[in-house]
This record gives C-alpha cells, structure tokens and sequence, in this order.
C-alpha cells in the first residue's frame, strides 16, 4: 500500500466535486482538501479499531484529542510519507493509552506532585520550542510565529489547570499529562531525532504530513 493511493483518490474525489459543482478551476484545492479527508479519516478508523482490540478507545480518544488540539497550533516533528504518519501516530497514541490504561492502579496512587512535574516539563518544553511548523509549510513572519507560540501556550496551559482541577486521582488527568508530554516532546530536537528514525526508510509515494 503506497502513499500514491491516498493521493489517487484524493485526486479523483476533487475533480469529480469541481466538475459536478461547475467549478472546474477549483479541482487542485478540492483534491488536496479531499485527499487530507480521506488520509484524516483512514488514520482515524484505523487507529480507533486497534484501540477497540484492546479495550482502550475512550482513553485513545482522550490523548488523541489533547495531542491534536495541541498541534494545530506547536506543529511538531513530521513523518516524510503518509504511511508512516499512519504507523508512528498509530503506535505512540496506542502505547499511550494502553500503557496508562495498564498502571491506572499504580498512578492514581501516585503523589500529586508527580503529575504536576509532567505538566511543568511539558510546559516549559512548550515555551521554548513551540511552534514547530513543517518545512513545507513554513510561518510567514515573526508576528505569525508569536500567535501560534502564544496560541500554543495557553492550550497547554488550559489543559494543564484542567488536569490540576481535576486532580490526580482521576485517570483521565493522566491521559492528558501523557497527551501533553508527547506533543511537547514532538517540539524538541529530540523529537525531530526520534521521527526522523522512522523517515530513514525509503518508501515511494507523495502524501507528506496528512
């Protein structure tokens, strides 16, 4: 299965749209909308039925919503090809979720200044290297960088204050803490290090960063 297949149907679903809504001129803009859609949505049932496999979707849905609220506006370290994307956010997002799910015991019974360590890392992880945008996708100026580091600051630290409300006895503080932990990892260089591992395979196909 190669990245071209994604972009295939992408392709075809945006210009049979233009052509159907008499707007032939748009085609190129609905395909690549189509084709992130379609790229989005795959990711997503795939991931969602591997969670179901092994019980963890409600905690699957958690981080997956912290992480991708995040990232709209950090950025991060990106995979060279959709199918990595796929693999990688696949296997991170599920290692976290059971991993959490597994030591829900063991963390609820944790002090609570173990929790608050985690949101401190991540936030100062956050006001250092965030945002991160992708090389293809590069910010346009100063001001830009400064909104979404100001944006990606207050997420975090919303998040953070949820978690501290809600204190950490409660398991779902702890999918966010991991969520958050994660994102702010994807910031640093050592982030970029760890992606980059996965972008050494060479794989044909033309789908980067869905």
């Amino acid at each position: 299965m190669k990245d071209i297949v994604v972009k295939t149907m992408g392709n075809k679903l945006g210009t049979m749209v233009a052509h159907r809504t008499g707007q032939p001129h748009q085609g190129e803009l609905l395909s690549f909308g189509a084709e992130i859609i379609i790229g989005c949505s795959i990711k997503l049932v795939f991931l969602f039925l591997l969670s179901s496999v092994f019980g963890v979707v409600r905690e699957t849905f958690l981080i997956l919503f912290v992480t991708g609220f995040l990232r709209t506006f950090s950025g991060g370290a990106h995979c060279n090809s959709y199918y990595k994307c796929l693999m990688v956010s696949s296997f991170v997002i599920l290692g976290l979720s059971i991993t959490v799910s597994r030591l829900e015991s063991y963390l609820i019974h944790l002090p609570q200044y173990i929790i608050l360590l985690v949101l401190l890392l991540s936030l100062i992880l956050f006001l250092i290297y965030s945002p991160k945008a992708p090389l293809n996708k590069p910010l346009k100026n100063e001001a830009e960088k400064k909104k979404f580091w100001l944006l990606s600051i207050l997420s975090a630290a919303l998040f953070s204050f949820f978690v501290l409300k809600t204190g950490s006895k409660n398991i779902g503080s702890w999918l966010i803490a991991a969520g958050l932990l994660w994102q702010a990892f994807t910031l640093t260089p050592a982030g970029f290090h760890f992606i980059e591992l996965f972008n050494l395979f060479k794989q044909e196909g033309g789908v980067d960063n869905v």
